[in-house]
């Protein structure tokens, strides 16, 4: 029982390596124009720019990291890094999520604002009045 895989020829390659250009012509493309004129208040050029470079390093790491061709072993390994990557960004956005955002000038979070009075002196400007 011999699963032997083929390498990908020149032809491959080079179709792979037009691709990628074709897709980083996309990219700059999109870059430069403007989504939201079209599909207004989402974030559209973001999600096409991560879009297309999704595909370019599926491209990447199929091809020419010989995932594809290569041993099953090198296509688990691949997998349990980009499962790792996935809990990284997972972990990330939560952190960011649930941060308390800075709501004066200060830079002060909003839970040190939220039991005081509403004209009430900010503590960090009680000791620089005298009593």
């Amino acid at each position: 029982m011999s699963h032997e895989r083929h390498e990908p020829g020149v032809k491959t390659y080079t179709l792979i390596y037009f691709g990628l250009l074709i897709l980083m012509t996309a990219t700059v493309a999109a870059a430069f124009y403007d989504f939201n004129r079209i599909l207004p208040g989402h974030s559209w050029g973001m999600i096409i720019a991560f879009a297309i470079a999704s595909v370019k390093g599926l491209l990447i790491v199929l091809y020419f990291m010989h995932v594809l061709s290569g041993p099953r072993r090198a296509a688990v390994f691949a997998g349990a890094g980009f499962l790792w990557l996935g809990i990284l960004f997972v972990l990330i956005f939560c952190d960011y999520a649930s941060r308390q955002y800075p709501v004066n000038p200060r830079g002060e979070p909003r839970y040190i604002w939220q039991n005081d009075p509403a004209n009430a002196v900010h503590p960090t400007e009680q000791a620089s009045h005298p009593a």
